[in-house]
């Protein structure tokens, strides 16, 4: 959740619904990954099987499959949702991906079975697995890509995964499939087809079978699937690596979203195998997921996900907002000093007291939720806990530690008199989901947050609100009765709207700290960051605006591209998971904006060959999102992030940020959004500031009739600090600490 902490000022939370039923949660918290077992249900209802064209978006086929989130969210909303499912004697699986950060020739997924009997020995030669590459090399054409129905380049199918106790070196307790004299079957097996929109893609995929288990080695043609009764469970394995050809001084770097998602590739995993080569480096069976064609408890159980609401307010009765208040001020020292940085707000006590010019009482902060439980019955004693942490891309969740980069709601410079804990719920009893949504009548709720002086300093007096002043906050669901099944423990978002000021600026700090050793030892991290950007035309529909269409020019899609109108699959998913914008944040108006979202990976020293290149690891560390709005047409929009002249990072040290050229991306997938790739040079366990920055370049153009002029100055709420009573929320998203300037038409 994306917050702002103002005096009288806001904290802003947005929500953004999810693909699927699992956790928005840190990159490396491992112990935080979703839960891997599977329940592989027969589809159906109203429709029909899957239509197999490589579209799953608005596919009725699909209703009622078991749906997990491939990709570990840390801050962004992103694509990477796998389906699975039953009709008669075929198993259906579909997968849907964003580009990592354009759909490559060398893109793979990884899929295995082990479908026989755990106890019976024979059962690893019966094992199944399938490698399918969905791209050519390069799209053909220009325009916005919408194409469908696509057979994949190439797909591979291997049998055995025996893995012998004795032999030579590169056999002996290496698979079978691992070996390096493994080839695939003359043959694939069932029905494969790719879909591509922009720079996402989706597939889908039937394999016949059937329920004869003394065939099960025999058949190649079809996978043998144990029936619903008697109840059986088998193994089940896909990693979906998503390649990109970087240039110099990065080398190509293949990213993985497997599942289990705490189960790499071998060699990724820095334990070896018969090679370096991607066929050589399947997991173990007996590290895949759980899976089964009947249902179990191991599937169901208590969640936060998009669908569970998440937010704050200022009274116990009203609904979810994402605005959070502090007193109004002012902040100066014991001696009346006006105080101006949050090094000096760091000076004042604990126990500081509130000036007596400040509105009492001091606003209420109530964080509430309604996690889900789709278990079999109530689940006692759940409760939620909220932490903190800056805006932008946080080190590893790790809320043990005693130096914690996050830090539970309250708690930072919480005065020892202070005994009331406010970042976490009192315990209730979750009743089971209605139609598929949270049933719990009342939120759970935390006792009111009502920073003291020092916290509400500390969190708003900051340059650009760097350090702590915009917030990301984790909620992480529990329960003190071992008997309850956690099935999705945490949501996190890091979603910023920006004011409609052209150009606006905004620090975002982007940590290592928790993600392991460099990949070369004694260097730096490098930290590579993908940026997509989106431009829309918006119109106004009571108190939102909605997209009306990507607007038609190369800062959108690259050039050649035609306007596109905003059905369903045109835009990419992780753009429309962000909704509506609200009307409130920009009293301007807004006629254009434009979305960015970044992730970063951080590179490691292990590879993989794939397709005859060699690709360097890169893991997912965390991402931030934000969306600038203008009142007016423009020309030409920009984003973009530097480090600031001489700046220093958290440990004193020096940090670099390089621009890397993003036209091989261009040439490869012409008609992709737009990306930016920039490679961050960082120590080990430190943290940076960046200014990210958008910045909007008016035309010629008019604005359509009925709508504001466009023009932005200094009095534009926007910009001004807006004070209020106690009780009151800013009318506007008014941030203070941003450097902007109206940008003028130069003279011809």
């Amino acid at each position: 959740m994306l917050s702002s902490i103002r005096s009288l000022k806001e904290l802003v939370l947005r929500a953004v619904p999810v693909v699927a039923f699992l956790s928005w949660v840190p990159a490396a918290a491992l112990a935080q990954d979703a839960d891997p077992n599977l329940c592989i249900p027969a589809l159906g209802g109203l429709a029909a099987a899957p239509t197999i064209d490589g579209r799953v978006e608005g596919d009725p086929g699909w209703n009622r499959a078991m749906k997990v989130n491939l990709k570990r969210p840390g801050g962004t909303a992103r694509l990477g949702v796998m389906q699975l499912g039953r009709v008669g004697n075929n198993l259906y699986i579909s997968f849907e991906i964003e580009g990592t950060p354009t759909p490559n020739e060398n893109d793979v997924v990884v899929l295995g079975l082990s479908t026989t009997p755990a106890t019976d020995p024979t059962t690893p030669a019966k094992d199944w697995r399938i490698h399918i590459y969905p791209f050519e090399g390069t799209d053909v054409g220009s325009g916005v890509p919408d194409y469908v129905n696509d057979p994949p380049r190439l797909q591979q199918t291997w049998r055995n995964s025996t893995t012998p106790t004795s032999g030579p070196v590169g056999v002996i307790n290496v698979p079978a499939w691992n070996q390096a004299s493994a080839v695939p079957l003359g043959s694939s097996i069932g029905e494969v087809k790719v879909s591509r929109t922009l720079n996402n893609w989706a597939m889908e995929i039937r394999i016949p079978t059937h329920g004869v288990l003394a065939d099960a080695a025999s058949n190649t043609t079809a996978l043998y699937l144990p029936p619903e009764s008697p109840a059986t469970t088998f193994k089940f394995y896909a990693n979906v690596l998503s390649t990109a050809d970087l240039t110099a001084p990065l080398p190509p770097t293949f990213a993985e979203d497997p599942w289990p998602q705490n189960v790499p590739m071998l060699v990724a995993g820095g334990t070896g195998s018969g090679g370096d080569f991607v066929h050589n480096n399947t997991p173990l069976p007996s590290t895949w997921a759980t899976a089964s064609t009947h249902a179990r408890n191991e599937c169901k159980g208590v969640y936060l996900a998009g669908n569970t609401p998440v937010g704050v307010r200022q009274n116990t009765t009203a609904a979810p907002g994402y605005t959070s208040l502090t007193g109004n001020g002012p902040f100066q020292t014991s001696a009346g000093t006006p105080i101006t940085t949050v090094e000096e707000c760091q000076l004042l006590a604990d126990n500081a007291a509130w000036p007596a010019s400040t509105t009492m009482p001091l606003p209420n902060n109530f964080f509430i939720a309604k996690p889900g439980n789709d278990g079999t019955g109530s689940a006692a004693g759940v409760s939620v806990k909220y932490f903190v942490a800056p805006w932008g891309i946080p080190g590893a969740f790790d809320a043990g530690a005693p130096n914690a980069y996050w830090h539970p709601i309250g708690e930072l410079y919480r005065p020892a008199s202070m005994t009331t804990t406010v970042h976490t719920t009192p315990a209730m009893s979750i009743p089971v989901d209605v139609g598929g949504n949270p049933a719990l009548t009342n939120y759970l709720s935390t006792p009111s947050w009502q920073l003291t002086y020092k916290q509400a300093c500390v969190y708003t007096k900051s340059a650009y609100y760097g350090f702590v002043g915009h917030h990301c906050i984790h909620a992480e669901v529990s329960s003190a009765d071992p008997s309850v099944r956690i099935r999705n423990k945490s949501i996190q978002i890091n979603h910023n709207f920006m004011p409609t000021a052209s150009p606006v600026e905004r620090e975002a700090q982007i940590s290592v700290k928790g993600r392991g050793t460099p990949a070369v030892r004694g260097k730096p991290h490098e930290v590579i960051l993908f940026s997509h950007k989106l431009v829309q035309t918006f119109s106004r529909d009571g108190t939102r605006y909605f997209p009306a269409a990507i607007k038609p020019d190369s800062t959108a899609v690259h050039a050649g591209a035609a306007p596109s109108a905003l059905a369903p699959g045109v835009v990419p998913y992780q753009f429309r998971a962000l909704g509506p914008v609200p009307a409130e944040r920009f009293p301007k108006g807004v006629v254009e904006g434009m979305t960015v979202i970044t992730n970063a990976y951080v590179r490691r020293s292990n590879s993989l060959i794939i397709g005859n290149t060699r690709y360097q690891r890169a893991d997912y560390i965390g991402g931030y999102s934000y969306f600038a709005g203008h009142a007016g047409v423009t020309k030409n929009w920009t984003e973009s992030v530097a480090l600031q002249p001489g700046s220093k990072t958290a440990l004193g040290q020096s940090a670099t940020l390089q621009s890397l050229d993003p036209r091989v991306f261009a040439a490869k997938a012409p008609s992709s959004l737009p990306v930016s790739v920039h490679m961050l040079q960082l120590a080990e366990n430190d943290t940076v500031t960046v200014a990210v920055r958008a910045d909007a370049q008016e035309g010629e153009a008019k604005p359509p009739a009925g709508t504001p002029d466009g023009k932005t100055t200094k009095d534009d709420t926007c910009g001004k600090l807006k004070l209020g009573s106690a009780g009151g929320v800013l009318a506007a998203f008014a941030v203070t600490g941003f450097v902007w300037k109206r940008r003028r038409k130069p003279k011809q």
